[in-house]
């Protein structure tokens, strides 16, 4: 295993949106020597995906066709990709975050800041939305610090942030996925 066991990796690949749990799988056996299939998959009572009987944890995200998972064996982990668009997000922004972007890559940033925080947590995007607050890498949720970071990059054309617990970071790129 290349991976330090407390690390969140996030592996990105190019593939259609409906092989991502091929590539999870894929990962798991390879990077950390767990055989997992569509029968290990459950979800927890608040609907996120989990594996049955495993103290891993994931979290899977798509954009155009690029997937994204990033994979803790510590504690749980929200990742959220999003392909970097020209389209005027201002209305967005300014009605969930208060201000208005000035740049595409500033309102991608804010917004998988707050999925990645909303799928760590496993709640609803539009029912949780209006009760986060970025600061920086810091996360509030209802006017209270949140114990997490959350960290954001740019990597070619996308926007990728990770909510976690743990702030050591690796991101591999698996090129194109066809296994």
């Amino acid at each position: 295993m290349l991976y330090n066991k407390y690390m969140v990796t996030i592996f990105l690949t190019k593939c259609d949106k409906s092989r991502s749990h091929d590539f999870l799988f894929y990962l798991l056996e390879k990077e950390y020597s767990i055989v997992a299939d569509e029968s290990g998959l459950v979800r927890t009572p608040y609907g996120k995906l989990a594996l049955l009987e495993s103290n891993v944890y994931f979290n899977i995200s798509h954009s155009g066709d690029c997937v994204a998972v990033a994979i803790c064996k510590k504690h749980s982990v929200g990742v959220d990709i999003e392909k970097l668009k020209d389209a005027d997000k201002s209305k967005i922004a300014k009605k969930y975050f208060g201000i208005e972007p000035q740049s595409a890559a500033e309102f991608y940033t804010l917004w998988t800041k707050a999925e990645s925080f909303v799928k760590y947590k496993a709640g609803s995007i539009a029912a949780e939305l209006k009760k986060i607050v970025l600061d920086g890498d810091n996360v509030y949720y209802d006017g209270e610090l949140q114990p997490v970071q959350s960290k954001t990059v740019q990597y070619q054309d996308y926007i990728i942030s990770l909510t976690s617990k743990d702030t050591d970071i690796k991101i591999i790129d698996c090129g194109v996925f066809e296994y």
